[in-house]
């Protein structure tokens, strides 16, 4: 931090990236080097026999030299790059110059092997050379070819991170078309439909508003989050609050009285739609030993040529049907309707009638594509058609309801259940994004269908609004397992997650490397039982550095944020000022457009304080069990156990997001299904499942 620039252009990496990159690729050279000084000494009076051996002679020579200077140089960059700390550029202020040499040396190194490839694959082949060994021309051959697949892998390197055009003092850079850019290219295989360019302006709506101008790079977000985590778990030993409130702390839902051992055994079984609705993946994933005899048992092949009326976008011997059939463990006849058709804002659902619990179940399947990812991202609000009731839910989600509900509207799919089956109830089930699809498509089937019921298994965190939340909490139940982070993840925590990024950034005193490689022993062992209690014992044992006895969050936020979106010029002038250096009576006005987005100051310079886009505040649906995990030392080869707690709780429960290890396996649908599976047998079993882990 900030983004290295070189040549007046921006690359995706920090000066402070290429300490591993530097010092890996000098260990490997370092190796080349010594191989090839040991061909040349072993061989040399076989190289004097070679025709052209001179020009080989020449080749190995510089190959030595240009090596030698390589791993010096390299060894160079990366002392340089882990110099400083995150924010404190000024120790690495030569590195520019040293990779402009560096650059150089590269040309240096293609035209080396140009003389080694004329020499081995022209002369020494036109020639039929026999006095040469055969063995040394290998050598060489070998030598050339790995030299080449060096050079290749910088070239790749080089296109990867090279990023936009360097963006100068007194240019205005339009943010948004930045991320818009960067979401289209990142979505490149994605066919284009009627919505791509909606989801396009809508995530890059979203990007912008959580980055906009913010100097950073990966590794940077990589870097705070491991200093969150630890920040986090330091607050939790010490039992202070991690959370700032938003804006709007969100509704005050009451607890329901029925004991949620009651509730398990049902919202189990309308579970296993949830996963049946994500196809053979999930089937693989459940049942790693038999989902290919299950596949092959209930298969069919050639189905393209005989296609079903009540089966869309499957594939020609409908893996996806028979693994939906052997999950949900029903019929053929018993398949309304399946569609694995996948657009943006169109998400696959199936049909299914439930004979055990007496309903007609639609299940949507989560997040599996691009598509859906850009489905998840349109994150905006927009209202619903509800009447007497003000109620906003996330657009990308309203977008693909209101798709499913036009299907079933036009196949006359629950009419034509409702006819046969009268007393069959409307249940609605679905895991992710389909639990977010779920609620929504429930609260547009209500009116119709009174008695309607969804259960919606780790649902977006920014789904509807309060009044939305109060609506949907007699006939939507949410399951949220341990730590994942889906259900806490909203425009205001995001942004809370942004801030305490800014800051313990900002704080850290040590090299970022450091902070990576203690961040990849914490995932290796875990965190220490005792953390460090200063800034001092941080730096020296730990290697991490945010003191405990100050708090996470700035007093102002802006403040720790303006660091980061200071220019170069920028942090000069303000370090300067710190230090009493800056010119008397030197007053600098900026006024602000909130139109364009950007602030002009008084001495014709642009500012980095820009607007944002405000998003509605927005919450998980429903009421809420939570379901947290306590993890059991068995002790000898098995590891540990886990053993499972279930309550209901409030939507403040999910007010920030805990960086921990399990936030994304928390939300993988197996490991819920496991959860699921130890709580029923526990109730089977006469247990009570909701005290406290």
């Amino acid at each position: 931090m900030p983004a290295l620039i070189l040549f007046k252009r921006r690359w995706n990496v920090g000066g402070d990236d290429l300490v591993f990159p530097a010092i890996g690729s000098a260990s490997v050279r370092l190796i080349f080097l010594a191989s090839a000084i040991a061909v040349f000494v072993i061989q040399h009076p076989t190289i004097r026999q070679c025709k052209q051996g001179d020009l080989l002679a020449g080749f190995l020579i510089g190959l030595v030299i240009l090596l030698t200077i390589t791993v010096a140089l390299e060894i160079v960059i990366g002392v340089v790059s882990g110099q400083g700390t995150i924010t404190d550029t000024y120790p690495r202020r030569f590195l520019p110059a040293l990779l402009y040499v560096r650059a150089l040396v590269f040309l240096a190194e293609i035209a080396s092997s140009l003389v080694g490839a004329v020499w081995v694959f022209r002369d020494w082949e036109l020639q039929s050379d026999q006095s040469c060994d055969v063995s040394l021309v290998r050598l060489v051959q070998a030598a050339l070819i790995f030299s080449w697949f060096l050079l290749i892998a910088i070239a790749i390197c080089v296109l990867i991170l090279f990023g936009g055009k360097h963006r100068h003092e007194n240019e205005q850079f339009d943010d948004f078309d930045r991320w818009e850019k960067r979401c289209r290219r990142c979505c490149f295989c994605v066919k284009k439909d009627e919505n791509s360019q909606v989801a396009y302006a809508e995530a890059a709506a979203v990007f912008s508003s959580l980055f906009q101008n913010l100097d950073v790079v990966l590794s940077d977000i990589v870097a705070g989050l491991i200093l969150v985590q630890v920040e986090q778990a330091r607050r939790i030993q010490d039992r202070i609050s991690m959370t700032a409130a938003c804006k709007d702390p969100g509704p005050d839902v009451a607890l329901p009285t029925e004991p949620v051992e009651r509730s398990l055994e049902t919202i189990w079984h309308y579970y296993q739609y949830s996963m049946a609705s994500n196809g053979w993946p999930i089937l693989v994933n459940a049942d790693l030993k038999c989902w290919l005899c299950k596949l092959c048992c209930m298969g069919r092949c050639c189905s393209c040529f005989r296609p079903s009326d009540h089966i869309a976008g499957d594939n020609c011997c409908q893996c996806n049907t028979m693994a939906v059939r052997s999950i949900a463990r029903a019929d053929e006849e018993d398949l309304l309707y399946v569609s694995f058709k996948n657009k943006i804002f169109q998400s696959p659902f199936i049909v299914v009638l439930d004979h055990t619990y007496k309903s007609v179940v639609i299940a949507i399947r989560g997040t599996l594509s691009f598509r859906d990812m850009l489905t998840d991202v349109s994150a905006d609000a927009e209202r619903l058609d509800i009447e007497d009731h003000e109620i906003y839910a996330h657009r990308g989600i309203v977008n693909n309801s209101k798709y499913i509900l036009n299907k079933l509207s036009e196949l006359n799919l629950l009419e034509d259940a409702f006819h046969q089956y009268p007393d069959y109830k409307l249940v609605v089930s679905g895991h992710s994004l389909g639990a977010g699809v779920a609620a929504v498509l429930s609260i547009l089937l209500r009116e119709k269908y009174p008695e309607i019921k969804a259960y919606a298994f780790s649902p977006p965190g920014g789904l509807i609004n309060a009044e939305g939340v109060l609506y949907s909490q007699s006939f939507v139940t949410a399951v949220v397992l341990g730590e994942d982070i889906v259900p806490r993840m909203s425009m205001c925590t995001l942004k809370q997650l942004r801030d305490q990024l800014i800051e313990v950034i900002k704080s850290c005193p040590v090299p970022k490397y450091r902070v990576i490689m203690r961040g990849l022993w914490y995932t290796c062992r875990g965190l220490p039982e005792t953390l460090p209690l200063s800034v001092n014992e941080m730096d020296h044992e730990d290697g991490l550095c945010c003191n405990p006895r100050e708090p996470l969050l700035p007093a102002n936020p802006r403040e720790a944020e303006q660091r980061l979106l200071d220019s170069p010029a920028e942090e000069e002038h303000r370090h300067r000022e710190e230090n009493g250096d800056a010119h008397d009576g030197e007053i600098e006005t900026i006024a602000v457009d909130v139109d364009n987005g950007a602030a002009s100051s008084s001495n014709g310079r642009l500012s980095s304080v820009s607007s944002r886009k405000e998003f509605m505040p927005l919450f998980p649906p429903g009421q809420m069990i939570w379901i947290t995990r306590r993890e059991i030392h068995s002790g000898g080869c098995c590891g540990s156990n886990n053993e499972y707690c279930a309550h209901w709780v409030t939507h403040r429960q999910f007010d920030h997001i805990g960086v921990r290890p399990g936030m994304i396996k928390d939300h993988l649908p197996v490991d819920i299904n496991q959860a699921f599976a130890w709580l029923v047998d526990r109730v089977k079993n006469g247990h009570v499942v909701h005290p406290d882990c």
